[in-house]
């Protein structure tokens, strides 16, 4: 059996994906929006008439009215980990 340097190949593979880590955002958000897409199609036939009542039961516009801070905190707190990840 020949004498494979797997440590070699651990470090080489940490320094090609450290090289290109712009890439890992491109790796996330195709993660996410792949789970949400399984999540959203697969599940059982009553899913879209559960989404409508819950849709329905929230009413998002009346909610972003009536708490207009709560949009802001998330985005800003999105775009401070965002800048966070960008610098390391």
């Amino acid at each position: 059996m020949p004498n494979i340097d797997y440590l070699k190949i651990f470090r080489d593979a940490w320094k090609i994906t450290w090289n290109n880590h712009f890439l890992w955002w491109t790796g996330s958000f195709l993660f996410i929006f792949n789970g949400l897409s399984f999540i959203i199609f697969f599940e059982n036939e009553k899913a879209e008439e559960a989404w409508q009542t819950i849709a329905e039961k929230i009413n998002l516009q009346n909610f972003i009215s009536n708490y207009l801070i709560l949009p802001r905190i998330g985005l800003v707190t999105f775009l401070t980990i965002f800048l966070i990840f960008l610098i390391l």
